[in-house]
């Protein structure tokens, strides 16, 4: 049903490496469908919480993760890093060559989060930009000029939207 639903909406996403449905549908989820409210990729990046805040300390210059935003994203970047660590030889040399630089393994795991929220906020971002283009009538007409539908907020979410929490929130919920 994920699947499905995933494929309808974003299966660039999905075709990406070692993105799957449910990684692929909570970025959905915390993305919203209003994406362009997301103006710089950074704020996707600390809704994410994978943002650099910096945590120096006297000579040593170091950052670490944001620990605002929504965790379950967070999770889901990180299932994508692990995936790709195991997968893909360019991440893999990637993570070498920072641990190579002095890194520890969890900074270089954290900077790959990084380059991989940016990935996905641009691929949301297109996905967006093609859906508002074609399929949702998102402009009100008024007197031979078009004018931007109405934004309330970051979670403001339309009807395929709607019907995704719905869903999520139903495999959420335990069976007994």
């Amino acid at each position: 049903m994920i699947a499905a639903l995933v494929d309808e909406f974003a299966p660039d996403l999905v075709s990406r490496n070692a993105i799957g449905y449910e990684s692929a549908s909570q970025l959905l989820l915390t993305a919203g469908d209003n994406s362009d409210w997301l103006q710089p990729e950074a704020s996707f990046a600390a809704l994410c919480g994978v943002s650099p805040v910096p945590a120096s300390s006297g000579k040593v210059t170091r950052h670490r993760l944001n620990r605002g935003g929504d965790c379950a994203a967070n999770s889901a970047l990180h299932i994508i890093a692990i995936g790709r660590l195991r997968t893909d030889s360019r991440t893999r040399a990637y993570v070498d060559k920072r641990v190579s630089e002095g890194h520890s393994k969890l900074e270089a795991i954290r900077c790959l989060k990084r380059y991989i929220a940016r990935e996905v906020y641009y691929v949301i971002r297109q996905r967006n930009r093609h859906q508002t283009d074609s399929n949702f009538p998102l402009t009100f007409r008024r007197a031979s000029r078009v004018i931007p539908a109405p934004v309330h907020g970051p979670r403001q979410l339309l009807l395929p939207a709607v019907r995704w929490r719905s869903v999520v929130m139903a495999l959420r919920r335990p069976n007994y």
